[in-house]
């Protein structure tokens, strides 16, 4: 549903409002459609797994138009893994974000709702080790080493941001 709100938080996960827009300030190189998309909560599932298919930030169009980022993410101080996902809507404008545990999203999603071979069905088997707690927990390090993620391309770029631009699209 449009309606649908992305800045729910079950717990900070140790996030302040600087971490927020840092990591939404990295540039997302790619927009993909994904025709099977009709929520941004999995949105945000395929979007982790493509962009780790990828080695790059993709975001994941939901059929109304809005587009999806998602960063795994470990928590150091707190030991626990969540996603931090991001909306904009058609114009790039960001209009939400939301962070929930890896576990939420490994219950509620899997490859089997997909169509073999099609690229949602991909991004759902990336998305199983992008939101893997081992991976997450040796993953790259960042944001001071509060945080870490299991997009090992993060690491290939550096530490931060090189600017913030606006993807490509294609639909």
């Amino acid at each position: 549903m449009k309606t649908e709100k992305l800045n729910r938080v079950q717990e900070r996960f140790d996030l302040c409002q600087t971490d927020i827009e840092w990591l939404r300030s990295w540039p997302i190189a790619r927009v993909r459609y994904g025709s099977a998309v009709y929520s941004a909560v999995e949105a945000a599932y395929l979007a982790a797994g493509a962009s780790l298919e990828a080695r790059r930030l993709v975001a994941i169009k939901v059929y109304w138009g809005d587009r999806v980022v998602a960063w795994p993410l470990w928590c150091v101080s707190r030991s626990r893994p969540f996603v931090l996902a991001f909306r904009w809507d058609k114009e790039w404008r960001p209009t939400g974000w939301l962070a929930e545990n890896t576990e939420f999203f490994a219950s509620q999603f899997s490859r089997a709702r997909f169509v073999e071979d099609e690229k949602p069905w991909i991004w759902a088997g990336f998305a199983s080790l992008a939101l893997d707690r081992s991976w997450l927990e040796n993953g790259v390090s960042l944001l001071n080493g509060r945080f870490r993620t299991s997009f090992s391309f993060i690491a290939d770029v550096g530490n931060y941001p090189t600017e913030s631009k606006l993807p490509e699209l294609e639909d």
